[in-house]
């Protein structure tokens, strides 16, 4: 996957996003704040990617 951004973006500005997936050109018109994922899901349908946990550190289990 090739993905172009031209420039930095605030938040909320929504910029052309240039992208190759499956040997397939895309343009698609999205927001600064839309994450990859979220563009591969909604964008493109792509809903095998999945998310994976956002935590950095996780605590031990305890059995109490």
């Amino acid at each position: 996957m090739e993905i172009h951004i031209k420039q930095e973006l605030s938040f909320d500005e929504t910029q052309s996003v240039s992208l190759t997936v499956r040997n397939r050109k895309r343009k698609l018109d999205v927001k600064a704040s839309v994450t990859l994922l979220d563009l591969l899901h909604e964008k493109l349908g792509l809903t095998g990617v999945e998310k994976g946990c956002d935590a950095i550190y996780h605590a031990p289990k305890t059995n109490s």
